[in-house]
């Protein structure tokens, strides 16, 4: 499959001018991103059949600004974040169309539209991530929760500063998330677990940080809706409890996140 024409034992999908940015599978049908459209290839006996462009409104930015889940392929065009499942693509980013549109709102940055091809994206738990840099020069990923239709933004940090996200993947046998965070030479991982509980493993050290230096790491619960996410609640204490060896020193500190 290829952008080219007139080549023999070839499938021309798109053009020069609209070139491909992936190609996955979705429902035993060869699935083509294009940056202006989504292609789908069908094979009959065999034989591989001309591609038809899909209804999809838009396209990819970038060759890793999508994933697939949940029987749909999940990705970001240049105005917003759609879920395609066959048919017409259906925006989900509404409640943050402004990020997309250059806008800064509550003090949060829009995306940097000229580093939209670097965007990379995964999804795990129901919910689908989208690492990006904003025009402020710091790294965020958004979360979309699909259940509850909710949009969620965090920092990316190793060590206490800001990192960019350069791959994301999830281990299908152990059902691991992991996030790979460049930091200078080596890369750290970040693991998530299908409770939704988080953590760094910083791979700066030797043995994955098992050499005797000091590990920076964070931890993070999943989100408690107690059956009823609708309605709001009160807390009045917060407890936290942890075991750590002896002579271990640690900095704990609770962060509320907030809906966008």
């Amino acid at each position: 499959i290829t952008e080219a024409t007139g080549a023999s034992n070839q499938i021309a999908v798109g053009a020069p001018s609209n070139p491909i940015m992936n190609i996955t599978e979705l429902n035993g049908e060869v699935v083509c991103l294009t940056t202006n459209n989504i292609y789908r290839v069908v094979a009959w006996n065999g034989v591989m059949q001309p591609p038809n462009e899909t209804p999809a409104q838009r396209g990819v930015v970038g060759p890793g600004a999508w994933a697939k889940g949940d029987g749909a392929i999940w990705y970001v065009a240049f105005d917003g974040v759609y879920v395609w499942s066959g048919g017409a693509s259906q925006r989900i980013s509404d409640a943050i169309d402004w990020i997309f549109r250059d806008r800064a709102v509550n003090g949060i940055a829009p995306i940097a539209r000229s580093t939209m091809s670097n965007i990379c994206c995964e999804f795990f738990n129901n919910s689908f991530y989208m690492a990006y840099l904003d025009t402020g020069g710091a790294n965020y990923q958004l979360v979309y929760d699909v259940e509850f239709r909710r949009w969620s933004r965090r920092e990316v940090k190793v060590a206490s500063t800001n990192k960019p996200i350069t791959a994301m993947f999830v281990e299908k046998d152990t059902n691991i998330f992991m996030i790979g965070v460049q930091t200078s030479i080596v890369s750290s991982v970040f693991r998530v677990d299908r409770y939704g509980t988080q953590g760094w493993s910083d791979g700066s050290t030797t043995d994955d940080g098992l050499g005797g230096d000091s590990i920076a790491y964070s931890a993070t619960t999943g989100f408690w809706t107690f059956g009823d996410p609708l309605t709001q609640k009160l807390f009045t204490d917060i407890t936290l409890e942890y075991d750590l060896p002896e002579n271990v020193n640690n900095t704990m500190r609770i962060d509320v996140y907030k809906d966008l």
